[in-house]
Order: C-alpha cells, then sequence, then structure tokens
C-alpha cells in the first residue's frame, strides 16, 4: 500500500506538465536597459561611465585593452565585443577589448548616462527607457520587461 501512496501524487503532475504542452524554458527575466554605443570605442585609454537615475548612481571603469582594474557597481556591466577565437577544432566566443555599449538591470522612468575617457566627456544623454515586453522563455511563457538604446557618442 506504501507503494501507491508514493506514486499518487505524482501522477496528476505528469499529466499537467504534458497536458500544457508548453515548452518554456526557465531563462528567468532579467529587466534592464541595454545602451548601444553608437560607436564601438576601441581607442586605447580608461572610460568612465556613470548611470544616475532618480534614486540610485551606478559607475563602471572600463580600459582598452580590457585590464583586471575593470569595475563596476551593483547592477550595471560593461558589453565588449565578441570575438570568436580558435584553437586547433575548438571555438570558443570570448570578450574583446572594444566597448560596445553599458547594461543596467531594472526598470527605471529616466536615467542620465555620462560618458568619459581619460577625463574627457564622450557623451551626456537624459533617457526616458522604451520598455518592450519581450518574451525570452519562449512563446506564451510571459513577457520580460526590456529596454534597448542607441547612445550616440560626441556632437
Amino acid at each position: 500500500m506504501n507503494r501507491f501512496l508514493a506514486v499518487i501524487p505524482l501522477f496528476p503532475l505528469a499529466l499537467m506538465s504534458t497536458a500544457c504542452g508548453s515548452s518554456c524554458t526557465t531563462i528567468g527575466c532579467d529587466t534592464h536597459v541595454q545602451m548601444t554605443l553608437a560607436e564601438a570605442q576601441e581607442e586605447e585609454g580608461v572610460y568612465e561611465f556613470q548611470v544616475s537615475t532618480n534614486a540610485e548612481m551606478f559607475e563602471c571603469t572600463a580600459s582598452i585593452p580590457a585590464s583586471s582594474d575593470d569595475t563596476c557597481d551593483g547592477l550595471m556591466t560593461i558589453e565588449r565585443e565578441e570575438i570568436t577565437t580558435t584553437s586547433g577544432d575548438a571555438v570558443s566566443g570570448t570578450a574583446g577589448d572594444k566597448i560596445v555599449g553599458v547594461y543596467l538591470s531594472g526598470e527605471y522612468g529616466s536615467l542620465e548616462l555620462i560618458i568619459e575617457k581619460d577625463g574627457q566627456s564622450l557623451t551626456e544623454i537624459e533617457l526616458t527607457p522604451k520598455y518592450v515586453g519581450e518574451e525570452i522563455n519562449g512563446k506564451g511563457c510571459g513577457e520580460c520587461p526590456q529596454a534597448k538604446h542607441t547612445i550616440p557618442i560626441g556632437g
């Protein structure tokens, strides 16, 4: 009798998972603002990125060439160009030196982005993120708010 008790609770769960027919992944949702630079930065130097929201400020320091001293606060990361390297028959993707954008996790009504290189201003822009629901876990699996913007450099 104990043998049947262990099986019975699992049976309805098995029916539910196959009846749904969903092929959702378990990636999860990372609400964010992805700010892609209109021009990848590749000139050697130290780049400072500062993002201010109504309540918080985030900073990153990124060098070209990339350095182990590069740092970012909390929810912000620097995005570098993806390069492909090969060794024998193995192919792997690694981050290159070029800086192509900045990524900030969270949802914000507005923000200000300041980018400097070696203490000289490259850009200062105010931005109201336009979030769009992306179905990153599969069709019909729920939307994740994500904002993608291109950031002009200079001017």
